[in-house]
């Protein structure tokens, strides 16, 4: 049974059918970074935050398209949200595929801010206007025509290759979702012209697309083809958001709790939770240690000295001077005078500890040999060094030299993604350099 048959059986009415339901909360990228969110210090939930805005905004402008999308009742056909296709071991990300009887439409959807100008030679250049009117800011941007252009050729590409298609029309078209927007094209190229739209244009786009295409039409059988074809190419995408933002995780430990299942049976859960104190053991024992002799001197409350939220900032933020240490602002006036210069002593005694150690690992031979593999890697796959593993990760491997999958795993950052691509050529690196 086909994917089509899976939607509605044999029924059919002239609309777009969605192949999985638009769900705009139902995001795994959104998903991710919500989760990273509770996983992260407070030096770097912003950098998250900003992620996730942009994920929100342009969830915001495929909901746009989606709603248009289904809201069009003179046209018969089906809609991929948000897919991955890979083929030739390339992957790209699809905000929207249609496909009809007559056509195949790939949309980007943009919720550009500011006005967007085309010039002759097809270049996009953002303008921002404050309220008076006045420019204040010009950019160009990468031309999301060129970008989708990419999509298209790789679905032909999918498409042919099975011989599912042959000079099959496969349209592109730009949806900018933001209604404020002022897009000036009159002097671009006229085939820019025609696929850069505002979204409340697209129902009458992809009409006039599907009345003047008559000469194309493929049966539906062919077109189910196509559509499960398509659902057959289609992979997961996790993106490793703590490697493209540099982030440091907290650690993490596993709680187990007793659940309810049914009425009169409950059932033991393991939990993953974050514990909130930073990765580093032996600098949070001794600020403890120090907080807990000084308030039993002075006969004060230990969170006189400092409280848990400060004792993780100077873990996280770590300064190594007095003038750093005051422009924190991690400790008030008072604290600052009378404990300052201590805690200083003890953050800047273990970051040398911590130097001493990393230069050790640098110069061993299984560190060398992992940080070549990583350049290497990184050449071949025409990607940044850290997407392979971080410096961080590359010392916590030389550290904990794990030998199994499972072992590696336990490593901070390196997720099931990095374990699948790169596990067994790490794994047998760390056994040949022990």
């Amino acid at each position: 049974m086909g994917i089509i048959d899976k939607i509605f059986g044999s029924e059919e009415t002239k609309k777009l059918y969605f192949v999985k339901p638009f769900e705009k909360d139902n995001c795994r990228q959104k998903e991710q970074l919500e989760d990273l969110l509770l996983k992260v210090g407070d030096d770097q939930k912003e950098v998250v935050e900003r992620e996730l805005n942009k994920v929100n905004i342009g969830l915001a402008g495929e909901s746009k398209v989606a709603y248009e999308l289904e809201n069009i009742y003179s046209l018969y056909g089906f809609v991929f949200h948000d897919v991955c296709l890979k083929y030739n071991e390339i992957t790209l990300q699809y905000d929207f595929i249609i496909v009809t009887q007559r056509f195949i439409c790939v949309i980007e959807a943009k919720k550009l801010n500011g006005n967007i100008d085309i010039d002759k030679e097809g270049n996009f250049i953002r303008t921002f206007i404050d309220a008076k009117g006045n420019v204040y800011k010009k950019e160009g941007m990468d031309s999301p025509v060129e970008q989708n252009k990419k999509h298209c050729n790789l679905l032909e590409q999918l498409l042919t290759s099975n011989k599912l298609i042959k000079n099959f029309p496969i349209l592109s078209l730009i949806c900018c979702s933001n209604s404020k927007a002022i897009i000036k094209k009159a002097y671009a190229p006229r085939e820019i012209q025609e696929i850069v739209i505002k979204t409340d244009q697209l129902a009458n786009k992809l009409l006039v697309y599907y009345n003047s295409l008559s000469d194309f039409e493929i049966k539906k059988k062919q077109m189910m083809n196509i559509i499960d074809y398509i659902s057959d190419h289609i992979v997961e995408r996790d993106i490793d958001y703590v490697s493209k933002l540099k982030l440091k995780l907290m650690a993490t430990k596993f709680e187990e709790k007793t659940i309810e299942t049914a009425p009169n049976t409950k059932e033991i859960v393991r939990e993953e939770v974050v514990v909130e104190v930073p990765q580093n053991d032996d600098l949070y024992e001794e600020l403890r240690k120090y907080r807990k002799t000084k308030s039993e001197e002075l006969n004060y409350k230990p969170y006189y000295i400092f409280n848990n939220e400060q004792l993780e900032k100077l873990i996280l933020k770590r300064p190594l001077d007095l003038n750093e240490l005051s422009k924190s602002k991690i400790l008030n006036a008072k604290q600052y005078e009378l404990y300052g210069q201590d805690i200083l002593d003890i953050i800047i005694k273990h970051s040398k500890i911590e130097f001493e150690k990393k230069s050790k690992l640098e110069a061993s031979p299984l560190y060398q040999k992992l940080k070549a593999f990583r350049y290497a890697k990184a050449n071949e796959e025409n990607i940044p060094q850290y997407y392979i593993f971080t410096n961080a990760e590359l010392i916590d491997i030389v550290e904990k030299c794990p030998s199994t999958k499972e072992e590696l795993l336990k490593i901070n950052g390196i997720g099931n993604k990095k374990v699948e691509l790169y596990g067994n050529e790490i794994l047998k690196i760390v056994k040949m350099n022990r």
